[in-house]
């Protein structure tokens, strides 16, 4: 079960870095970490 969990999570995170990558440079809009750190909490 742990394996399965933790191959979801990472089928996730690829997904994602797939569509982060693939945006164009104009898309991204700095941020401060406290703004990571207030996004990645949810």
């Amino acid at each position: 079960m742990k394996k399965s969990m933790e191959n979801q999570a990472f089928e996730r995170l690829k997904t994602e870095l797939v569509r982060t990558f693939a945006a164009p440079d104009s898309s991204f809009k700095p941020l401060t970490a406290a703004e990571v750190i207030a996004r990645n909490q949810t």
